[in-house]
């Protein structure tokens, strides 16, 4: 998408185009403008036929979830402002602050919804999780770290309501549950470490083994620092 972007600044997603799945993929159903086809998922080739968008029901990648449209609701939002955006540029206006949101490959809202002065933490459809989010006192410190994957991961899953989040809606590096059972996790929030217990030093240790994950060689031993 990045190549499709740079090659037509303008014109990027003005009008349907190319879709990716959520897992970065080609999507099945793609539809450019009003021409639509199923596609491999890994080349996007066209696979089979090509339809009318009217017809797009005839094709043997079409699903009941396209009964509604095959576009998301940022990216139905993203299209109407990029429009409005080039038919100003064909009138020789450049317009300004249009563009207030970011969406994900796959159409949905990022994570992370950010103006001038503060980030905050959504859901797929662009709804505020609680309250985590950034300020302009952190705001240059912290808009580049915040992933808000820990807070997504509590909005969209009940089965984890004790799972721990800094204010601005990323992973804890120590993550606890039972009695005072704990683990560490990586920005991901996947575990990183056995289970131990509890102790002052334990977010120190789990701290140190995120800052070297990428050299296992300098990761403190747990006899060593814990």
């Amino acid at each position: 998408m990045d190549i499709f972007q740079k090659a037509n600044p303008y014109t990027f997603n003005t009008h349907l185009q190319e879709h990716c799945s959520a897992s970065g993929d080609f999507e099945s159903l793609q539809c450019i403008r009003d021409l639509c086809y199923c596609s491999d998922s890994v080349t996007g080739q066209v696979q089979g036929q090509i339809v009318k968008m009217a017809y797009i029901n005839k094709l043997s990648c079409y699903n009941k979830i396209h009964e509604t449209g095959i576009m998301k609701e940022c990216e139905k939002e993203l299209q109407r402002v990029r429009s409005l955006h080039f038919r100003f540029l064909l009138k020789g206006l450049e317009v300004f602050g249009l563009e207030t949101f970011q969406c994900d490959l796959d159409g949905t809202f990022s994570p992370r919804q950010c103006d001038l002065e503060n980030c905050v933490c959504t859901d797929k459809n662009g709804i505020g999780i609680k309250s985590y989010f950034i300020g302009i006192e952190d705001f240059e410190k912290l808009k580049t770290e915040m992933t808000c994957d820990c807070a997504r991961d509590v909005r969209g899953d009940s089965q984890f309501p004790t799972l721990k989040c800094k204010g601005y809606g990323n992973y804890f590096p120590i993550q606890c549950f039972l009695k005072d059972q704990c683990f560490c996790v990586d920005m991901d929030g996947d575990v990183i470490s056995k289970m131990m217990n509890k102790t002052e030093k334990l977010e120190r240790f789990c701290e140190n083994i995120l800052r070297n994950l990428d050299d296992p060689s300098e990761i403190t031993s747990i006899s060593e620092d814990y």
